[in-house]
């Protein structure tokens, strides 16, 4: 902006280290045959001296002197250093003794295999001795030091375990919330994913190579959290025993009742386990799905209509899971969750609590329940030949739960249920296979008692619930020929069969009349002698179909068989 020049000085200044860095790799990247000082190399197994050479060089004092005046000078101009003829220092002898003072140690580290090992879960990985030769590798510390590092290439080593990874690395694992048998939980610790850890595979194997053992620890690191990690298991408060809910059945029995049995026993396994979080809700038919036959259910007695049936209807596949379904309910009952839905039986069954009961069927009716406190639920589930129990596990805050059961009423009488038998004489009475139980009305109650502080209730104190529920009276169930149902029953049939009369011993005509009179068809077969034809049956009935007794509708064919007897011919004179 004006006024008088004026000179100021700048101070300089640099790194000497580094500048002669710089020379080393100018010499390394320049010059085509500089001196080398010798090194330690190994050769299919054995340490070897590469030994030093002479060669081209730079006095590596003089030109950082002239590299640093260039430094401080703005008028730059390109400088040029000198080169010169550099003789080692270090002689061959010097670096046979290296290789005398070290090669022992470096045999040991290659003379048999090394094992890297991890406990949980189990893993084993074995380098073998050929492996660990072609790996090895040795270095001098620097350029101008007698120390000799021995190493492991970590290539051919993370080569070798890179073909294994599907075995080797690990998936997250979630942490368990176990019930033991002794009723107390346990938490079994998750761990996140388990990865191959390439920067320390080397370094794993030197150290078990150089162990008396020859063995090390396998180098993971940790890759995905698990969906469920140790703290978060503990942090579910999952620690008290809220109920345990058992019912009974009859052990063996015919088919259909060791399948239902099998029933039972599967749909608990396939709930044994499930945690339900706070605030949510559990449906048990989300839960286990549709009952089939692929998924190891089997056909037995259900509830069809107003009585117990087996096994066409496609109810009956997994008959018996109601028994399940219903000590599910008394664990939730008395745990005081919520209860969303549940459905007793239409009938009453006497093995099951009065009205504390569940049925099941696909998808309704369920047992759905709501978790509505703030500790997870785990459903732990035990079966024997013949019991099934339901065991929740939580934290409730101290809630206490009492069931009350109202007295029977509102009486149903039971109605006559009748069944097609058309195996039963038309004539004869009714066979009555099942006595009727009238039907009833009952309330279940639940008392909660909250203590002071609850979050549910925090002054404390009782909250009564109640349920009614109505049982379907069972039926009186006779069995009679379809021709005797009333006309509405599905299964009635106008027309009476009418019992076969009995031919065998009478002569054709009169066989034929009794079959005509009958409103039959008559089919007449004759036979010639032989058989049961003897003089003696000649023209009379021998055979029939159907058999005396059997009941035929009108217009159905009766066949009968006549014997034809002739009188053989005189035997010839021998003479």
């Amino acid at each position: 902006t004006g006024g008088d020049a004026e000179s100021i000085s700048l101070a300089t200044g640099y790194s000497r280290n580094l500048l002669n860095d710089v020379l080393d790799r100018w010499v390394v990247e320049s010059i085509d045959n500089p001196a080398y000082e010798g090194g330690i190399e190994v050769v299919d197994g054995t340490v070897t001296a590469v030994y030093p050479t002479s060669g081209v060089g730079i006095d590596k004092d003089y030109s950082a002197d002239l590299v640093a005046a260039a430094l401080v000078d703005f008028d730059r101009v390109p400088i040029e250093l000198p080169t010169q003829v550099i003789t080692p220092t270090r002689t061959p002898a010097q670096l046979d003794a290296i290789v005398a003072r070290i090669e022992a140690e470096a045999a040991d580290l290659i003379a048999t295999s090394v094992t890297l090992s991890w406990l949980t879960p189990p893993v084993s990985v074995t380098f073998a001795q050929p492996l660990l030769e072609q790996s090895l590798q040795a270095r001098l510390v620097s350029p101008d030091s007698n120390e000799v590092e021995l190493y492991f290439d970590p290539d051919p080593l993370i080569t070798y375990l890179l073909g294994r990874r599907a075995d080797l690395e690990q998936e997250p694992l979630d942490a368990q919330i176990v019930a033991r048998e002794d009723e107390e939980v346990t938490i079994i610790p998750g761990r996140s994913q388990l990865l191959i850890d390439e920067s320390r595979v080397a370094e794993a194997v030197l150290q078990a190579a150089q162990s008396a053992t020859k063995a090390g620890i396998f180098p993971f690191k940790e890759g995905q959290e698990p969906s469920l990690t140790t703290q978060e298991a503990i942090d579910l408060k999952v620690d008290t025993l809220l109920y345990r809910a058992t019912t009974f059945f009859s052990p063996g029995g015919d088919w259909m009742n060791q399948n239902r049995t099998k029933n039972i026993q599967r749909i608990a396994e396939e709930t044994d386990g499930a945690i339900v979080m706070p605030g949510e809700t559990f449906s048990l038919n989300e839960h286990v799905g549709q009952r089939t036959i692929e998924d190891g259910y089997f056909r037995a007695g259900a509830i069809i209509g107003p009585r117990v049936q087996c096994c066409d209807h496609p109810a009956n596949i997994g008959g018996g899971v109601s028994q399940f379904a219903t000590t599910l309910y008394n664990a939730v009952f008395f745990s005081g969750l919520e209860d969303i839905a549940h459905t007793p039986h239409t009938l009453y069954f006497p093995r099951y609590p009065m009205g504390r009961e569940a049925t099941l069927g696909f998808p309704t009716p369920d047992v759905v329940f709501r978790n509505n406190t703030d500790a997870a639920i785990l459903i732990d589930t035990e079966t024997t030949s013949d019991s099934v129990t339901v065991r929740f596990y939580g934290n409730t805050g101290g809630l206490e739960v009492e069931s009350g059961l109202s007295d029977q009423r509102a009486w149903v009488d039971p109605e006559d249920v009748f069944v097609a038998n058309p195996e039963l004489d038309p004539e004869s009475e009714p066979d009555q296979t099942a006595t009727g139980k009238p039907g009833f009305t009952v309330t279940v109650f639940r008392y909660l008692t909250f203590p002071e502080g609850h979050p549910r209730k925090p002054e404390g104190g009782q909250v009564t619930q109640t349920w009614v529920w109505r049982y379907d009276p069972f039926p009186n169930v006779f069995e009679m020929h379809p021709c005797k149902l009333p006309e509405e029953h599905s299964d009635y049939e106008p027309t009476c069969p009418a019992g076969v009369p009995n031919l065998i011993g009478k002569g054709g005509g009169n066989a034929e009349n009794l079959i005509v009179n009958g409103g039959w068809t008559p089919e007449r077969q004759d036979v010639g002698n032989g058989g049961t034809c003897t003089a003696e049956q000649h023209n009379k009935v021998i055979n029939q179909s159907p058999e005396a007794g059997s009941f035929l509708l009108p217009e159905g064919t009766v066949i009968f068989t006549v014997c034809n007897w002739t009188e053989p011919p005189p035997e010839a004179d021998p003479d």
